[in-house]
């Protein structure tokens, strides 16, 4: 067969496939249409390395001696698909949803309307005359060839999938989203490795915009933006990537490679079903045990087999040096601030028996553990109670307070001078059951923001809104939260102005127009009559209160947690033979091995003993806004905030000299005096789905932000 008669088949064949002709053009930068055309080839049994190096010209800039050879067979080579209809030099055209070719229209004869042709025999194709890639393979090499192109399609439809919020991964649509964003990010970076950040930036945007611009959520440009800010670190991770000997990047990838995949069932079960074809069709000893390995660290990532789930959020897939799969599996964050770890008193409690140190009473720290979060989760309950009976009381002055305006336009996240505000509460309010009910009793309207706010008001603390979280049923006490922290806030900077000596009119303006590193308080939605209102209730004062108490119960709990780890150390010395006095003095300069042991689990529930230990080095990247780190990067911080002096073991080094701070849920270290954050252990309770967040310290921070 003529290689001409080849493509008229295989383009015509290819234009009636569902998905493609949707566009009216073969689009060979689409990876969809690429991945049609690459199932087409295999089912006429082109061979497998033909059709690798025809997806590569498909894909990539094109040499010179491959358009010769186009020109002869009389086509116009194009990396965008074969053009618009009537465009000079287009050999083919879609007409009745096939692809003709140019030079047989006039020819073709026109059939009845109505009338249907039988489908033609496919042709079997076992060669195209002249080609120069033509190599007989075998059927097990053949078959393993294969593979990728199905993992490529599993993996492209995954991420459809997740911008049509059909999917999601470990951290719900939106963070699945901007997950997917940053494997993206990284895709065009391995493709477009001299982009400044912004021409990368503004790549990843017209991406998105051509390939998922009419998806859910890829068609919210601004909500994309937003994401691609938080999410571009892909040239970044790639460099650390290519200069890691141990990661062994291989430059020339196969068809494509590399892989961006955001771990939602669909991707992880990509991944999982290649590693395992991998290792079943491995021929030698070092193949099956790289592949061993692969899967090992696969379980330990991307799954929660181990009893924890891992930490890989997304990953990479490539081709090494040594002609093997590799997954590097990455955590992604938003920002610095945003938690590493979120176990639950379960899993926290596994990482203490884990982290034991010789000497150390695990039963009796996991029995405090239990008991002190159990002491918060009452609080949590008390917290909402009170703010129903504080409503109830102060109903008429609480109301008084510019409340719409707040829970509309200037409720933040962890920043409060900021371009940006939330309307993520109101918005989980107006699917609340109980405010759709009160504002259909009561004649209002749902898509009145102060209807909405006004509805959640009464329902706080009512029926099975009885806790604070952030689940639609509990969102009216979330909201009422979210605005007390605010106005707490505005009381305080009020507050400190006045004790200067200002009047509050005078406060109100300054604290209204006060802006941060260029950025307004709040969106800069204040006016100068809101703080004053806001200062000047009393109702909401009370309610401010309520949260601060709820806060000092917390910390209250944490640091019961603290005492029993002081109280079993200085039991565990003076068991060894120590006087009272001893056994203190000793805990003051080192901590016990029942302290050691909860620090450990915290490292543990952080990854850094993985990070410490470098077993993690060639398999984990952190991808945190557009900046990348590496477990090296981390552990280099932790040596140089605790003084480590390089003699022994910096994990035992950090376990000894790393202290709970009690009563702050931080975890501190004293260097030359001064006292140098590490991070923060804080627990986050709701109800039985209680949370230990574990997070970066505020030195912590700062370290990495100078990497």
């Amino acid at each position: 067969m003529k290689s001409s008669e080849v493509i008229d088949i295989v383009l015509e064949e290819l234009s009636t496939r569902k998905g493609v002709i949707s566009s009216q053009i073969n689009d060979f930068s689409n990876p969809m249409h690429i991945l049609k055309l690459k199932e087409i080839l295999s089912e006429y049994d082109i061979p497998i390395d033909i059709i690798d190096e025809s997806m590569y010209y498909l894909t990539e800039e094109v040499p010179d001696r491959v358009k010769k050879q186009a020109k002869k067979l009389g086509l116009v080579w194009k990396r965008v698909g074969y053009g618009k209809e009537g465009e000079k030099g287009i050999t083919h055209k879609v007409e009745d949803d096939k692809l003709v070719p140019v030079e047989d229209d006039e020819a073709k004869p026109k059939k009845p309307a109505g009338a249907e042709e039988p489908a033609p025999p496919k042709p079997k194709i076992t060669k195209i005359d002249d080609n120069p890639f033509d190599k007989e393979k075998e059927d097990g090499e053949m078959e393993d060839k294969k593979q990728p192109s199905q993992t490529v399609e599993n993996v492209t439809k995954n991420r459809s999938d997740i911008f049509n919020n059909q999917v999601s991964g470990k951290g719900g649509g939106t963070t699945s989203l901007q997950e997917e964003i940053a494997g993206i990010s990284r895709e065009l970076a391995q493709k477009y490795p001299n982009d400044t950040p912004e021409q990368h930036q503004q790549r990843v945007a017209q991406f998105v915009k051509d390939n998922y611009g009419d998806t859910k959520y890829g068609s919210n440009e601004k909500m994309i933006n937003g994401l691609i800010k938080k999410s571009a670190s892909g040239q970044k991770t790639m460099a650390k990537i290519k200069s890691n000997p141990a990661m062994k990047f291989k430059d020339e990838q196969p068809l494509g490679y590399p892989l961006n995949i955001t771990f939602t069932g669909g991707g992880t079960t990509a991944v999982r079903n290649a590693l395992e074809e991998k290792l079943k069709n491995a021929k030698t000893p070092e193949e099956k045990a790289h592949y061993k390995r692969e899967l090992k660290y696969f379980i330990k990532h991307a799954t929660s087999e181990t009893g924890v789930e891992g930490d890989g959020d997304t990953a990479i897939v490539y081709e090494d040096t040594d002609g093997n799969m590799r997954v590097i599996y990455i955590s992604n964050k938003q920002t610095l601030g945003d938690p590493h770890s979120n176990a639950t008193v379960k899993s926290a409690a596994e990482a203490i028996k884990f982290s034991k140190v010789e000497g150390a009473n695990e039963g009796a720290l996991i029995d405090r553990l239990d008991s002190s979060v159990g002491e918060a989760i009452v609080a949590n309950k008390d917290y909402v109670k009170d703010n129903r009976k504080t409503i109830d009381v102060h109903k008429e002055e609480i109301n008084k307070a510019p409340l719409t305006k707040i829970a509309t336009k200037t409720l933040t996240g962890r920043a409060e001078f900021t371009d940006k505000t939330s309307r993520k509460y109101i918005d989980k309010c107006k699917k609340n059951a109980l405010v759709k009910k009160y504002i259909e009793d009561n004649g209002l309207d749902i898509n009145n923001d102060e209807h909405i706010v006004q509805a959640a008001i009464e329902v706080v603390g009512t029926d099975n809104a009885d806790e604070l979280n952030d689940s639609v049923k509990q969102s009216p006490n979330k909201l009422l939260h979210k605005i007390t922290n605010t106005t707490a806030s505005i009381r305080v900077k009020m507050q400190r102005l006045i004790d200067k000596g200002m009047s509050p009119e005078e406060a109100a303006v300054k604290v209204a127009n006060s802006k941060q590193n260029g950025k307004p308080l709040m969106g800069g939605n204040l006016l100068p009559e809101d703080c004053v209102s806001i200062y000047n209730n009393k109702g909401l004062e009370r309610l401010e209160q309520h949260s601060q108490e709820r806060k000092n119960k917390m910390d209250e709990a944490h640091e019961n947690m603290y005492n029993s780890m002081t109280e079993l150390d200085i039991a565990h010395y003076i068991e060894q033979g120590m006087t009272e006095e001893e056994a203190i003095e000793k805990y003051k300069n080192e901590a016990g091995p029942n302290e050691q042991t909860y620090t450990n689990s915290f490292m543990k529930r952080m990854h850094w003993d993985r990070y410490l230990d470098g077993v993690d080095d060639d398999k984990k990247m952190i991808e945190v806004g557009d900046n990348s780190y590496s477990p090296k990067d981390f552990r280099d911080c932790l040596a140089n905030l605790t003084g480590f002096d390089g003699n022994g073991s910096l994990k035992e080094h950090i376990s000894k000299t790393m202290r709970v701070k009690p009563g702050t849920q931080q975890l501190s270290f004293m260097s030359e005096g001064k006292e140098v954050h590490i991070g923060t252990d804080t627990w986050r309770t709701a109800g039985d789905l209680s949370k230990i967040a574990g997070g970066l310290g505020s030195d912590m921070k700062k370290c990495l932000e100078g990497k």
